[in-house]
């Protein structure tokens, strides 16, 4: 169904958003804080903070089709190992993330035939706490 959703205009750090099946926590990246932390300034869903980190950026771009407006959603992924964020764009380079680790992880990602191209939050969420478990 529908939501509804007030919006106030003071600056905020974060805010929580409450659905029947899931929780999610939202925080401000400050310009100042993208710089050192190498991702873009802007809100940033906290999916797992833990030894790991992992944001997803929600975006939608808008299309015009026959004179009606379409939103593309397109999500983000952001993974923090304790090096500063990078963008989730392979197998290979988020392996790669883990440094030593990065055989482990493999094995996670193999055993439970996880391609981060292709998976949801919750898959990326589950092979970080196996990994943060060992």
């Amino acid at each position: 169904g529908l939501y509804q959703i007030s919006l106030n205009k003071d600056i905020i750090d974060s805010f929580v958003l409450f659905f029947r099946d899931d929780t999610l926590t939202f925080t401000n990246i400050t310009r100042h804080e993208a710089g050192s932390a190498g991702i873009p300034a802007g809100f940033y869903e906290v999916a797992y903070d833990e030894d790991s980190r992992y944001f997803v950026r929600h975006t939608s771009a808008v299309h015009q089709k026959n004179g009606i407006d379409e939103y593309f959603y397109s999500p983000t992924g952001y993974i923090n190992t304790g090096t500063g964020f990078t963008r989730i764009r392979s197998n290979k380079q988020f392996m790669k993330q883990f440094g030593t680790g990065s055989a482990e992880m493999k094995k996670i990602m193999d055993r439970y035939k996880i391609n981060v191209r292709k998976a949801d939050k919750n898959e990326i969420i589950s092979a970080l706490r196996l990994f943060d478990k060992q």
